[in-house]
């Protein structure tokens, strides 16, 4: 049952951190939406856009921040998993940390949606 609950949370976690993408987007006023295959927003499919490097960081960062301190620690205090949480929040912005150091020495700052 406890393996079950952690799946369930780890999806809340994913969802919730895409959220966080979603509203760094929506700042910058840059048009956003739900992808239908997931429940995931992102920028429209086969869409690039241009955004300067604090822009790009930021929406890169956006994830890990939100879905931290709007899911993990409140589950860490409240059901004690934030081993398991944290980990999982970690490991699912390497991406994200990753696409932020290359921000740096871009020239030009290009999202694609994938």
């Amino acid at each position: 049952m406890k393996f079950i609950f952690l799946v369930f949370m780890v999806l809340i976690l994913v969802i919730i951190h895409e959220f966080g993408h979603f509203l760094a987007y929506k700042i910058y006023k840059i048009p956003a939406h739900f992808r239908k295959s997931l429940l995931a927003p992102g920028i429209s499919p086969n869409e690039t856009i241009i955004v300067t490097k604090t822009q790009g960081m930021v929406i890169a960062l956006s994830g890990f921040v939100f879905s931290t301190v709007i899911f993990v620690l409140p589950s860490a205090l409240i059901y004690h998993l934030w081993k398991a949480l944290l980990v999982g929040s970690v490991a699912g912005s390497i991406a994200d940390y990753l696409w932020a150091v290359s921000m740096i020495f871009s020239k030009k700052v290009r999202i694609q949606s994938t």
